[in-house]
């Protein structure tokens, strides 16, 4: 039979269709999350299979995932799912399968799906292997070899190899390994459960189940079913307007994908064209408002006196936005109105600390209530903090040696484009900056020799966000090696340490002089052929 498009596609002597199929296959709550057995691979193809009534778990909480299931069992769920007509099917005669059942396996025979062991026995206790697994689905969902390139699968013989191929060109299996398809051993209920699931899929057409903006950039677009990646384009709009996407990633089920735009959205409908996965462009839009604050935090219940100036002490807070991003530096964030009790003056620097100064110098214990207000979205916040000791650097983690280009820390490129980014943290859990760190931090070099200590800096890693500790090189700093540097806290004297490998500077490491290869006169010059290698 000549290769018909999936959409067009019957069930083999069965009314089931592809409509059928798609209402079958329709996004449903999550189910398998009542299984305790079921991985997230097996979760779509359980939630399926339980949403149709074709089969439920073994046990209240256990779907039996990796149980192996039998010939009986696969026919039941197999006819349920594909819709058969089961009441009027004729008797195909098997003695070993049961009254309850038959109505069942006598259908799938009916169509044409598959046959029994013998003449008069089903098979029914028997387990189902993966080949027979093949046919059974090949025949459902007359499923048909794609191209004409040999399988790869060396346990494939030529009986069985029409409906592996069928299987394997359509994406519904794949092999146990490169070379093995398992033939001949026993699949289990959630191996089968997914190529049933696979298969049923690939006769639902694409569509755009939602459009939604996950935060002030991005759209995430859902579909029915995964889709072919490299085959989807996707085209924004609003209104007449095209707008331009800088970034395109795709979930990996390739369900889903987030289009990250080159501007912020703004207030309107923003309509999303999917075209590449079906005769017609597959749309969804959604309506989005423009950024704005939506929530305001105090971080932490003290407020540490300023060591310098016990008239003042400071609590950190944060600003995030309807998509919930940390809007804090942005201007949308610079309007937030505070006030604070006792007579005490609230003013933030617009980066998320907020600086209370009273008349008087501020007692450890001292109760102070704030609020602050965004007008603008009626946002507020409220609490009280208590005033505590001065902030000092407790802990200080490092995360890594950072360079801008990627580059490995090497003798032969200058030491400055090399920070070691680091997190650093009071007593009270809030982040502290250089400034304090350099205060409250000693650091030290177990190899001067290579590496010497110059401070720690704000603004550094790519997006600027870490402070940095920059080195000095040291006087054998070419000829690279090891470098254990040590944080300690003045304070609370705890340690932190990171080895830093320097690289060799390359250095000439052998040279050979080759021989000209023409004959030279006296007195003419010529040019003779050498190799230089460095130690690399």
């Amino acid at each position: 039979m000549a290769y018909q498009p999936k959409s067009y596609r019957k069930f083999a002597a069965t009314t089931a269709t592809a409509a059928m199929v798609a209402s079958a296959v329709a996004p449903v709550a999550s189910l398998a999350a009542g299984f305790t057995d079921v991985a997230p691979q097996y979760k779509d193809a359980v939630d399926f299979l339980v949403s149709t009534g074709a089969t439920n778990g073994k046990t209240e909480t256990q779907f039996g995932v990796y149980e192996q299931i039998t010939r009986l069992d696969a026919a039941v769920i197999l006819a349920k799912v594909l819709k058969l007509d089961v009441d009027n099917a004729k008797d195909a005669g098997f003695t070993d399968v049961p009254k309850d059942r038959a109505k069942y396996v006598n259908a799938l025979v009916e169509a044409g799906i598959l046959n029994g062991k013998s003449e008069g026995k089903f098979g029914a206790y028997d387990n189902l292997t993966r080949v027979e697994m093949a046919k059974i689905i090949a025949n459902a969902y007359k499923l048909e070899k794609q191209n004409d390139n040999a399988l790869p699968f060396t346990d494939v013989n030529a009986t069985w190899a029409p409906f592996v191929k069928a299987l394997y060109d359509n994406g519904v299996t794949s092999g146990k390994t490169e070379t093995s398809f398992g033939a001949y051993e026993n699949i289990t209920r959630g191996d089968f459960a997914q190529f049933v699931y696979r298969a049923a899929n690939l006769d639902v057409a694409p569509e755009v189940v939602s459009v939604s903006a996950i935060n002030a950039k991005t759209l995430k677009v859902t579909f029915n079913k995964a889709v072919d990646d490299t085959k989807a384009k996707f085209e924004v709009k609003k209104g007449s307007v095209t707008v331009n996407v800088a970034k395109t990633t795709f979930s990996a089920d390739k369900k889903s994908v987030e289009l990250e735009l080159a501007s912020k959205l703004f207030e309107g409908e923003y309509t999303v064209n999917v075209t590449g996965l079906a005769d017609q462009a597959l749309t969804g839009s959604v309506k989005v408002e423009n950024e704005k604050v939506a929530k305001i935090e105090l971080l932490g219940e003290v407020a540490p006196i300023n060591a310098q100036n016990k008239k003042q002490a400071t609590v950190a807070y944060r600003v995030f936005n309807q998509y919930g991003e940390d809007i804090t530096k942005s201007p949308l964030a610079s309007s937030i109105s505070w006030t604070a009790s006792n007579g005490v003056d609230a003013q933030d620097d617009d980066k998320g600390v907020l600086t209370l100064t009273n008349t008087s110098d501020f007692k450890t214990g001292d109760k102070v209530a704030i609020t602050g207000i965004n007008v603008s979205t009626n946002t507020v916040v409220s609490g009280v903090v208590t005033i505590s000791d001065a902030s000092a650097t407790d802990t200080v983690e490092f995360v890594g040696i950072y360079n801008k280009d990627g580059k490995e820390f090497s003798g032969d490129l200058a030491v400055g484009d090399f920070v070691l980014l680091l997190n650093a943290k009071d007593q009270y859990g809030n982040d502290v900056n250089a400034s304090k760190v350099n205060d409250d931090v000693v650091f030290t070099s177990s190899n001067p020799s290579v590496l010497t200590i110059d401070k720690a800096y704000d603004g550094q890693g790519k997006d600027k966000d870490k402070i940095g500790l920059k080195f000095t090189a040291g006087p054998n700093y070419a000829n690279g090696g090891k470098v254990i540097i040590t944080a300690i806290s003045k304070t609370s004297g705890k340690v932190a340490q990171f080895e830093v490998n320097v690289k060799a500077a390359p250095a000439l490491d052998t040279f050979t002089l080759g021989t000209p290869t023409e004959i030279v006169a006296a007195g003419e010059k010529v040019k003779l052929p050498f190799t230089a290698v460095d130690q690399y």
